[in-house]
């Protein structure tokens, strides 16, 4: 496992840099996340805001690992909920990084980086989990894990790490309760893991007047989205009053009753409401 430890080189195998992951690449490591670069954990979990840099960070990561790791025909993979999305979301940053490394060369039809010691880092998307079975791995990333499907982890990526004892690193943003909120709560009591969590009100990446202005709208938003559910569930209560009191629009001879016009289209707008949506003030879609 390359995960740039002394303590840990000799754990299956030879497997890179003794004390911590040296670029290969320039490479400006943000500090909040210098720690996470430095670690000495296996698995790892991050938790951080949007436009935190925690994809650069990453890629840069499986870059100096996999470019470091002595053992033979080292491999990495970036893999996010759907294949499209790892490229759209890491391919640029791959090969932005990774060909500055001399010999380093990329494979558009493959979405892979190859690195002069027969490393090779690749990305994926979960929706094709066939495309992982069978490979073994030194290192991965698995990006919003949480909309990933069930089983994806302990069925296919854990088995791909164990001959190799590999790393493991979950990032993603905030969804509410789900996996990957699951998979926090015990990080933060298991030594064995790196975790770190990212707001943006406390990170300082984001600017501060940004900060301020994405608030304002997700407010003027929420608002919106209750001002919304409020109408919505007081048509349906209304629509309830009338069918309970036999308020129907008289049918003619030969047709079955209907509802009168203005209360279909009360139906159509309701079941298009989503109530209760509520919305992070602390984790703008904007920032």
């Amino acid at each position: 496992m390359a995960d740039g430890s002394e303590e840990h080189a000799g754990r299956g195998g030879d497997v890179g840099t003794r004390s911590r992951v040296q670029a290969l690449v320039s490479y400006t490591r943000r500090p909040a996340f210098r720690a996470y670069h430095e670690r000495a954990q296996r698995w790892a979990i991050m938790v951080c805001h949007r436009r935190a840099g925690k994809t650069v960070a990453t890629i840069n990561d499986l870059i100096g690992r996999i470019g470091h790791c002595r053992r033979k025909s080292p491999r990495g993979a970036y893999i996010a909920p759907l294949h499209k999305q790892a490229k759209d979301a890491a391919w640029d940053y791959l090969k932005e990084y990774g060909l500055m490394i001399r010999g380093a060369e990329v494979r558009e039809s493959e979405l892979s980086l190859e690195l002069p010691n027969d490393g090779r880092i690749r990305l994926y998307g979960a929706d094709n989990p066939d495309a992982l079975r069978g490979i073994y791995l030194d290192e991965v990333v698995l990006d919003e894990y949480a909309q990933m499907r069930d089983g994806l982890w302990s069925e296919v990526i854990r088995p791909a790490l164990a001959d190799r004892q590999g790393n493991a690193t979950f990032i993603g943003t905030p969804m509410g309760r789900n996996a990957f909120a699951s998979l926090w709560t015990r990080a933060e009591s298991d030594p064995a893991w790196f975790s770190l969590m990212l707001k943006a009100s406390e990170s300082g990446i984001l600017p501060a007047a940004e900060l301020a202005a994405a608030r304002q709208e997700l407010s003027d938003a929420e608002r919106r989205v209750d001002g919304i559910a409020r109408r919505g569930q007081e048509m349906a209560e209304r629509k309830a009053r009338r069918d309970r009191g036999g308020e129907r629009t008289p049918a003619a001879p030969g047709q079955r009753s209907q509802s009168h016009p203005v209360e279909k289209a009360a139906r159509r707008r309701v079941g298009r409401i989503e109530v209760g949506v509520r919305v992070e003030p602390d984790d703008p879609d904007t920032g």
